[in-house]
């Protein structure tokens, strides 16, 4: 008679990263690669990542779209069962930051009404104090808070600071609300 297995079955998450590009370097770094030196476009690309938090196994997909405007009715397909949606914008450009509610918000609230959103701050690193072109924690906060985002993570993939802070935040998000998106 087999054994029952000790180890349950893992919570599945999928995850789906939207924003101007280019978001590959971001991408690349969260999947466990080194930071390129080089971006290369790509239209979709997916990867999953396996974590146990409190004893508790997940499996997250991440599903990465192209922000390019020739690609706006390619993308909706990737937003079928998202459950959390990685809102990334450029912290050392003004306009990624404006077109989040100029474009990518209408669009993920149209198709994923009920995914977590979690807005990524890209490019902590490039960000300088006093830029008025640069984004700051005040104004990405406040977005959040307007926005009723789950969460704000600044982070920068070229020194990896905050990137560690991105898995955690998804499963928090996901385990305060459950629901996935449908396309309408």
């Amino acid at each position: 008679m087999p054994k029952p297995s000790s180890k349950s079955e893992p919570r599945r998450i999928k995850v789906v990263a939207v924003g101007d590009p280019p978001k590959v370097p971001f991408l690349m770094v969260l999947n466990d690669r080194p930071f390129p030196d080089r971006y290369f476009p790509t239209v979709l690309e997916h990867y999953s990542r396996e974590m146990t938090v409190n004893n508790v196994n997940y499996t997250i997909y991440v599903c990465d779209t192209a922000g390019q405007d020739e690609y706006d009715r390619l993308r909706p397909l990737s937003y079928s069962g998202a459950n959390v949606i990685l809102l990334i914008f450029d912290l050392s450009s003004k306009a990624t930051f404006w077109h989040l509610s100029e474009k990518w918000l209408n669009e993920v609230l149209h198709f994923c009404r009920d995914a977590k959103i979690i807005l990524i701050g890209n490019n902590l690193d490039l960000r300088q104090a006093g830029n008025p072109n640069h984004v700051t924690d005040l104004e990405a906060e406040q977005f959040v808070r307007d926005y009723k985002c789950a969460t704000y993570i600044p982070c920068s993939p070229r020194t990896g600071e905050g990137m560690d802070k991105i898995f955690p935040a998804v499963i928090a998000a996901f385990e305060t609300k459950k629901e996935s998106c449908l396309i309408c």
